[in-house]
């Protein structure tokens, strides 16, 4: 076992999911200051995230989506592994897993074949998104499947999955919309509001992983 395997084993999983939150909303805290800095006037919120790649600290904030996406993928594998012990349905684990991996590898080339310009996104670019997006939305509808079917699981729990998974619902509908009603795209809050979601979401399941897996 090589000595970076063995360090993460060490830390707790939900740790992981902290730091990967932690690192996502700083950076894009960051970007969003220093866009306004350049462009006072600019509403954020008619921007895709992505664009905060092409913002005066756009360099960072690719490389600490990257960063992000691997820690998040590190508290899904080790969260689903708790969940496991428990679970009836192992097969629908391995399904969450692969879900979960394909979204944190879209959330890992969105940073990698990052937004240059406002605006405009490559085709590899705008492919992973899509990664990204269906993953993520895959992923919080099996695990919500998941925490329902097992029985030391409390449903309240449950629920902060499923409702995760509506945001996603909602948001991928707003996507299909946009080219029917253009006035859509005027506005990116519905992609700001799921990811608001997601952090809060994602940073209670390490809560709940930490406090359940002594």
């Amino acid at each position: 076992m090589s000595k970076r395997s063995r360090i993460c084993r060490k830390i707790h999983g939900s740790y992981f999911a902290f730091i990967g939150v932690g690192i996502a909303t700083i950076s894009t805290i960051i970007s969003m200051i220093s866009l306004l800095l350049v462009y006072p006037d600019i509403n954020v919120f008619s921007l895709w995230m992505s664009d905060l790649g092409a913002s005066p600290f756009g360099v960072y904030f690719n490389i600490l989506i990257m960063i992000s996406s691997i820690f998040l993928f590190l508290f899904i594998r080790d969260f689903l592994k708790f969940l496991s012990k428990y679970s009836e349905n192992q097969g629908l684990i391995r399904i969450t897993l692969t879900f979960g991996f394909f979204s944190s590898l879209g959330l890992f080339l969105i940073g990698l074949f990052p937004v240059r310009n406002i605006g405009e996104a490559s085709t590899v670019h705008t492919i992973a998104a899509f990664i990204y997006w269906i993953g993520s939305f895959l992923f919080w509808l099996f695990l919500g499947i998941i925490e329902l079917k097992t029985p030391t699981i409390s449903k309240s729990q449950s629920i902060m999955a499923i409702v995760t998974w509506l945001f996603w619902s909602f948001f991928l509908i707003y996507l299909i919309l946009i080219p029917i009603f253009p006035v859509l795209d005027t506005s990116k809050f519905p992609q700001w509001l799921v990811h608001i979601v997601l952090a809060i979401s994602i940073t209670e399941h390490g809560i709940f992983f930490l406090k359940q897996d002594k």
